[in-house]
């Protein structure tokens, strides 16, 4: 079996420390493959990519790709956010990324146009107009919440009118398909990710206990924290928006 012996020792090392837990244990060589001992086999490799949540790829770039900064994280904790973000946060922002880029390429292949409503407004503005533009934009009536049963049918008929106005939706608790991975709602709710032809909305599935998902789902996406913008633009996400 061929052995690598171009990677990256540093984000090898970066990749182990940063999983943490027993990650010597299942990989017992991964000394000598950071002291240049025997080098990995390209199968020893791609099984300790996949361990780590790191791309086969990246073991032979300079340095880590750099996550994207400006991601609104909606949290409970008080906190303001760091970007240690967990592995599966990570994943996740990469993947939708990643959905992104591709559904932009194909917009602009069948000659799109940018959405009108995405960054028409910032946090001088008043909230009041804010929110009735949001209404006017997802053609929501000044009473749709109280007609609503409860709050999951509230939520889908967001989600609808949202996906009718050109915003993409996600809703998962795991990495992909990957029950293995649980999305932790008490790291985030949701993010979003801008963009004149693609927004995205990601919205974490473990969230779905109480009408958090609502919150996450109408707050306005500034690319600032919660703590930030408290008390003005809840004012309007949960007084104005919701009727």
């Amino acid at each position: 079996m061929p052995r690598v012996i171009n990677f990256n020792r540093e984000i090898l090392k970066l990749a182990a420390e940063r999983i943490g837990g027993n990650i010597t244990a299942e990989f017992p060589k991964l000394a000598d493959w950071l002291s240049g001992g025997p080098y990995p086999t390209v199968k020893q490799l791609a099984k300790f990519a996949k361990a780590v949540h790191i791309p086969f790829g990246y073991f032979f770039l300079d340095k880590l790709p750099e996550l994207k900064t400006g991601i609104p994280l909606f949290r409970t904790e008080e906190a303001l956010p760091s970007e240690n973000y967990s592995d599966e946060l990570r994943d996740t922002i990469r993947i939708i990324q990643s959905r992104q880029e591709w559904l932009k390429e194909y917009l602009l292949n069948e000659g799109a146009t940018p959405l009108p409503f995405v960054n028409s407004f910032n946090e001088r503005d008043n909230p009041f107009v804010v929110a009735q533009e949001i209404r006017k934009t997802l053609q929501l009536l000044d009473d749709w919440a109280g007609s609503m049963p409860n709050w999951e049918s509230a939520l889908k008929y967001l989600l609808d009118k949202a996906e009718e106005a050109g915003i993409y939706l996600t809703i998962s608790g795991v990495v992909e398909n990957n029950t293995h991975r649980p999305l932790n709602p008490d790291e985030f709710r949701g993010f979003v990710l801008t963009d004149n032809y693609a927004p995205c909305i990601f919205i974490n599935g473990k969230d779905f206990t109480n009408n958090f998902s609502n919150f996450t789902m109408i707050t306005k996406p500034d690319g600032r924290h919660p703590k930030k913008r408290k008390n003005r633009e809840e004012i309007f996400t949960t007084r104005k928006i919701t009727g």
